[in-house]
């Protein structure tokens, strides 16, 4: 997990959203109640099983970067990182 202001990038490496441990990242922002609301999930076009996708998360200038280290043919492991654009613009 990485704040930025009032926004927080979570990657959650063995969500089965693609398949099994494909993975995938969350970006919550800080609600003037005070609580956290989901405002993006990352997905990339090419996940697939055992991606592990947001195992590492980067978050700066209103861009995300979310790693996927098992990313390629089962059990190659070449890795990748994926950079995503926020859909959402509030100020940090």
């Amino acid at each position: 997990m990485v704040l930025e202001g009032e926004r927080a990038l979570v990657g959650a490496p063995n969500a089965d959203v693609q398949g099994f441990d494909s993975g995938s990242a969350y970006l919550f922002e800080l609600q003037p109640s005070g609580g956290w609301a989901q405002v993006e999930q990352f997905l990339p076009s090419d996940g697939s099983h055992h991606d592990l996708i947001g195992d590492a998360v980067a978050l700066a200038g209103g861009r995300a970067l979310i790693g996927a280290p098992a990313q390629g043919p089962v059990g190659a492991n070449y890795g990748a990182a994926y950079l995503f654009q926020l859909a959402c613009d509030v100020a940090s």
